[in-house]
């Protein structure tokens, strides 16, 4: 950062804005633990859970998968400064902008671990439409609007009490949280005609007062059900938050990337269940 000629306290102050909005704007560091590992790993342990099936042919063995998998390319956000802004000694509209590159790397790492890790491999290993279902997977859990009032308030309580159900009979019986999309985050908040309490507050008590976030990353239809006690899922850290300098492009603007390296390790694929809304099907055309 030498070529910028910041003080201490300027660095320090950037830093500073950026763990602040890391912390206010990403979700999975909150729940999700993280594995500490060295700037300079490139890769890490699977670690992730086989689950025995002695239908399946071969049969599957119970034990743990430790083949090493790649981190990847580091996440980043790319962002420019002008020259100005970098010389502004209270950095004010510097603050601002890389305030906001802070909060799309933190988004990044949310749809990382929530979406990518978590939901799409949920979704990928669902027995196809028609087929047998694979023993001990129970991971999606549908919600059928109600067609006369297109509402869902009442599924929401028995999906979440099914979710839950499904996560004990494999022995994951506490930590429960609940990841919303927000189409589900609203219909939590949304009271069914004639009931005396928002679905929220039934959803809650299933949980154990466990925590209700909601999360754009997402899909809006659909909400996650974990059980998190600290070995289910994790966030391999190669390098935490960074911001680094990169050149002093045109018109001496000066272009920097805010980058980090991790991996997310769904290592239990049983101690999580995918809600998913479903759309009451379209009554028949009338006849003439």
């Amino acid at each position: 950062m030498t070529e910028l000629n910041w003080t201490e306290e300027q660095m320090a102050r950037m830093k500073e804005a950026i763990d602040a909005e890391i912390e206010n704007s990403r979700l999975a560091h909150k729940l999700i633990p993280d594995f500490r590992m060295g700037p300079n790993d490139r890769a890490v342990a699977r670690d992730r859970y086989i689950y025995p099936n002695a239908r399946a042919r071969p049969p599957v063995a119970e034990g743990i998968d430790e083949s090493f998998v790649d981190l990847g390319p580091d996440s980043q956000t790319l962002f420019t400064l002008t020259k100005l802004q970098t010389e502004d000694p209270d950095l004010s509209r510097a603050l601002v902008r890389v305030r906001r590159a802070a909060q799309q790397l933190a988004r990044r790492h949310d749809e990382a671990v929530f979406r990518t890790a978590i939901r799409d491999n949920l979704d990928a290993n669902a027995p196809a439409p028609g087929n047998a279902p694979v023993p001990g997977y129970h991971n999606i859990v549908h919600i059928d609007e109600d067609a006369d009032t297109g509402r869902y308030g009442d599924g929401l309580a028995t999906a979440t009490a099914a979710a839950i159900a499904a996560l004990d009979s494999e022995g994951y019986r506490s930590g429960f949280v609940i990841i919303a999309g927000q189409e589900v985050f609203r219909h939590l908040h949304e009271r069914v005609p004639g009931a005396a309490d928002l679905p929220i507050k039934a959803v809650r008590g299933l949980l154990e007062d466990g925590p209700v976030h909601r999360s754009a990353v997402l899909p809006a239809n659909e909400a996650l059900v974990l059980s998190i006690s600290g070995q289910e899922v994790d966030r391999a850290v190669a390098v935490s938050p960074t911001l680094e300098f990169l050149r002093i492009g045109a018109n001496e603007n000066r272009d920097f990337r805010l980058y980090e390296r991790f991996l997310a390790r769904f290592k239990q694929s049983y101690s999580a269940v995918l809600l998913r809304l479903c759309a009451a099907p379209a009554p028949p055309a009338a006849r003439e």
